[in-house]
C-alpha cells in the first residue's frame, strides 16, 4: 500500500474526475479544485482489507478511481454485498451515522484510491443543500445492503443505513402536513353527558357550549356513545324521538375511537372507512379508556384545507359519472401535495383506496337502481363484487384499467341462469359508468361482465380446481388475477369463501406455484448487462421506461406466490404482503423489509408520472429524470433480483427448465 500526495497537475485531474460524479459534480469549479488539492491518492494490492466490519471511523471516505473494492458482510456466511468501481463513492456511513463500519471493504483487484477527509467535504454538506440532500437520500434509501447503484462507471454513493421498521422509512419526514407528522391536536376540551340525561337538556348543553356533537360517557368517564346535530335533525326535529326521552336512545353506538396525537392521515382514513365524521379520542386509542375529546371532519378542513371524507360523503350522494369523475378529480388534488413533497404513497393509497370502492359500490347502487326502474327483477340469489388487479390489492393511486369479478350464491339450474343473466348486465352498466368517471375497461376482458368472471360459488372452486391441478400461461395469469382479489361490494361472505377457497387449494399446489415463480422469473429485467435503463424499443412507448412490467410486477408477484406459499391470503396489498413476510420468515426479514421499501418508491414515481401527464403512470422516459432521481430508482432494483433468485431456490425452477 503507497500513498501519494497530489501536486497541482495531479490535483486537477482529480477534480475532472470527480466533477463526473454526484456529489462532486454539484461543486463549484473552485471548490472541487480546493477539496481535490487535499485528496490522498493511495495504490492496494488486490485483495487488501481498507477497513473491517465493526471498525472505528478513519474520519476518511474514499472513491474508487481505478480496480475494483468489494463490500462484504462478515457474517458466518461471508455474504459479498456489491461490488465497486470507477466513481463509487464508499465509507461514509460512520461520519454521518456516527456509527462503526456495517461491512468490511477490501480490493478485488489491484485499486486506486482517492481518500478524502471528511473535514475537508463537510463543508460542502453544510453549505450546499444539492450535495446534503443527495447524501441523505443516499443514506436513507438503504436497508440490509443499500448499495444503491447509478450505471456502471457513472459512479454511485455506497451508504449502507439499517433501520428499525418500515415505518421509519416509508415516509419523508419533510412531506406536507396532509400525512404522516401532521397531529391533529384537539382544539377545545371535550363536552361530555351521561346516558340518563334528556334530549331536551342534551341539546341546550351542546348550544351553551357552542359545540357541534356531545359524547356520552358512563360513570368512568368511558364513552359510550356521541350525539350529533345530525343526530337532532333526523331522529328529534323528525318527531321520531320526544325531547323528554333519554339521549342514549338517539346516541350512535359504538363509538370509533382513536389514541391521541394521531397521524392526520390516520384520523382522514378511519372516517372514510367507517363514513363518519366525527372520531372520540381517548387515552389509549380504546373505549375501555376515559375520553379526552373529539376530531370532526370540520376540524381536517380547518387544519389541512381538504378532507376525503368530505369526499366520500359527496360520492355516497352522486347521481351521475359526471359528478362522480368530478370527485375522483378531487381525490388526485388531494394527491398530488403528497406526491409533490414525497410522502408516504403506502399510507395515500389507502385513502385512496376507500374513496375507489365508494366509487364502484356508486356506480353499482346506480346500476341496480337502474334496472329497478326498468324493472327488472332481482335474482333470489345473492352476489359479492371482487376488485381485483391494483384495485383489489389497494394500490389503485391512479385511474387506471378495470380489473373486477362477481361471485354468485350457489342454486338450482333456473335461478342460477338467471342471476347470471341479471348479474352479468348489471356489471356491463357499471363498468360503462367507471370508463366514465376514467377507470378504462380491462384489454384482457378480466371483468365481471365477461362470463368467465361471473361464476357461482361453485363454479369458481372447479376453476381453482382446474388452474391449480392443470397450469397453462392462460390459468397462472388467471390465477395471479384471482388472488389478489377483495369483496368490497353485496354479500361479503362469499367473497370471504372464495378467500378461503382460495388460500387452501393453493397452499398446497406446487405445481402452480412453481409455474407461477417461473412467469415472475421471466419478467424482462430493469437493467441491461451494462447496468443501464432498459427501455422499449418501439410501439406509441418507445425509448419509455416501463416501470410496471419491469419493477413493480416481479415484486408483487413475489410477495403473493410466497404467501400463498405460506398459507397467508389476506392482506391482499403488497407492502402489507411484505410485513407478513418478516413476520413469518424472519431468516428473510431483511429481504422483504427492502422489498415492501421499493415498492412504495416505485408506487412514487408512478403515480408522480401519472398525475404530472394524465396517464397511467407505467411509461416515461428515463432522461427526464434527475441524477438522484435515477438513484433512487435504480435503488428499487436490487430487491427484485433477490425475490426471483429466492423464487429460483424455492420452487426448483431449474427443474422446470430441463
Amino acid at each position: 500500500m503507497s500513498n501519494t500526495s497530489p501536486t497541482p497537475v495531479l490535483a486537477a485531474r482529480i477534480a475532472n474526475f470527480l466533477k463526473r460524479f454526484p456529489p462532486f459534480s454539484y461543486l463549484s469549479t473552485s471548490n472541487l479544485m480546493w477539496l481535490s488539492e487535499r485528496v490522498t491518492v493511495r495504490y492496494l494490492a488486490s485483495q487488501t482489507v481498507i477497513f473491517e466490519q465493526g471498525d472505528d471511523s478513519m474520519d476518511t471516505f474514499f472513491v474508487v478511481y481505478k480496480g475494483a473494492v468489494d463490500l462484504v458482510r462478515t457474517d458466518q456466511q461471508n455474504r459479498l454485498i456489491d461490488q465497486l468501481d470507477a466513481g463509487d463513492v464508499f465509507g461514509l456511513r460512520p461520519i454521518i451515522a456516527k456509527q462503526r463500519y456495517a461491512v468490511q471493504a477490501r480490493t478485488s483487484e489491484e485499486t486506486l484510491l482517492y481518500v478524502i477527509p471528511f473535514v475537508t467535504f463537510g463543508p460542502a454538506i453544510d453549505t450546499n443543500p444539492r450535495v446534503a440532500r443527495f447524501l441523505a437520500t443516499s443514506f436513507a434509501a438503504g436497508v440490509r445492503n443499500p448499495l444503491k447503484t447509478e450505471s456502471q462507471g457513472q459512479g454511485r454513493v455506497l451508504i449502507e443505513a439499517e433501520v428499525d421498521s418500515f415505518d421509519k422509512d416509508r415516509s419523508n419526514p419533510k412531506h406536507d402536513q396532509l400525512l404522516d407528522l401532521s397531529r391533529v391536536s384537539l382544539s377545545r376540551e371535550v363536552v361530555t353527558c351521561a346516558p340518563t340525561v334528556s334530549i331536551k337538556h342534551t341539546a341546550e348543553k351542546m348550544t351553551g357550549t357552542g359545540v357541534g356533537s356531545i359524547v356520552i360517557v358512563d360513570e368512568n368517564g368511558l364513552p359510550q356513545g356521541i350525539v350529533t346535530d345530525r343526530d337532532f335533525r333526523k331522529k328529534v326535529i323528525t318527531g321520531l324521538y320526544d325531547n323528554s326521552e333519554a339521549i342514549e336512545e338517539i346516541m350512535v353506538s359504538p363509538v370509533v375511537t382513536i389514541a391521541p396525537n394521531m397521524r392526520s392521515v390516520d384520523v382522514q382514513l378511519a372516517m372514510v372507512k367507517n363514513r363518519i365524521h366525527h372520531l372520540v379520542v381517548t387515552e389509549d386509542g380504546t373505549a375501555d379508556s376515559k375520553t379526552l375529546g373529539v376530531i370532526s371532519n370540520h376540524d381536517l378542513l380547518m387544519a389541512l384545507g381538504s378532507s376525503p371524507a368530505a369526499i366520500v360523503a359527496e360520492i355516497e350522494s352522486a347521481n351521475t359519472a359526471k359528478e362522480l369523475e368530478r370527485l375522483r378529480i378531487r381525490a388526485e388534488f388531494w394527491l398530488q401535495p403528497i406526491i409533490d413533497q414525497r410522502g408516504s404513497t403506502y399510507a395515500a393509497a389507502s385513502i385512496i383506496n376507500e374513496i375507489n370502492d365508494c366509487i364502484t359500490n356508486r356506480c353499482i347502487n346506480l346500476s341496480l337502481h337502474q334496472l329497478n326502474n326498468e324493472g327488472v327483477e332481482a335474482p333470489e340469489l345473492a352476489f359479492c363484487w371482487l376488485a381485483l388487479g391494483s384495485h383489489g390489492r389497494g394500490e389503485q393511486l391512479l385511474r387506471t384499467d378495470q380489473d373486477h369479478a362477481i361471485v354468485i350464491a350457489n342454486g338450482e339450474k333456473d335461478a342460477t341462469v338467471y342471476a347470471k343473466t341479471y348479474y352479468l348486465n348489471l356489471a356491463d352498466r357499471t363498468a360503462d359508468l367507471l370508463a366514465q368517471i376514467g377507470f378504462e375497461r380491462c384489454a384482457g376482458d378480466m371483468m365481471s361482465a365477461n362470463p368467465d368472471w361471473c361464476l357461482t360459488l361453485e363454479e369458481w372452486h372447479d376453476k381453482l380446481e382446474n388452474w391449480t391441478s392443470s397450469p397453462t400461461s392462460e390459468s397462472i395469469l388467471n390465477a395471479s388475477t384471482l388472488l389478489d382479489r377483495r369483496p368490497i361490494f353485496g354479500d361479503m361472505a362469499l367473497g370471504e369463501e372464495l378467500a378461503e377457497a382460495c388460500r387452501t387449494r393453493v397452499k398446497d399446489a406446487n405445481l402452480l406455484l412453481a409455474f407461477m415463480a417461473k412467469a415472475a422469473s421471466d419478467n424482462p429485467p430493469p437493467l441491461s448487462f451494462f447496468r443501464s435503463f432498459v427501455v422499449e424499443r418501439g410501439g406509441g412507448h418507445k425509448d419509455q421506461f416501463d416501470i410496471k412490467q419491469r419493477a413493480m410486477l416481479p415484486l408483487a408477484d413475489a410477495a403473493r406466490i410466497l404467501s400463498y406459499s405460506l398459507g397467508i391470503s389476506d392482506p391482499s396489498n403488497t407492502v402489507a404482503r411484505f410485513d407478513r413476510l418478516r413476520e413469518t420468515e424472519p431468516q428473510n426479514a431483511n429481504i422483504y423489509l427492502e422489498a415492501a421499501q421499493a415498492y412504495d418508491t416505485l408506487m412514487y414515481f408512478r403515480a408522480r408520472q401519472g398525475l404530472s401527464d394524465g396517464s397511467d403512470g407505467r411509461y416515461f422516459k428515463i432522461t427526464e429524470l434527475s441524477k438522484l432521481e435515477r438513484l433512487q430508482l435504480r435503488n428499487t432494483f436490487r430487491p427484485v433480483e433477490e425475490l426471483l433468485t429466492v423464487l429460483k431456490i424455492r420452487f426448483q425452477l431449474k427443474m422446470l427448465n430441463q
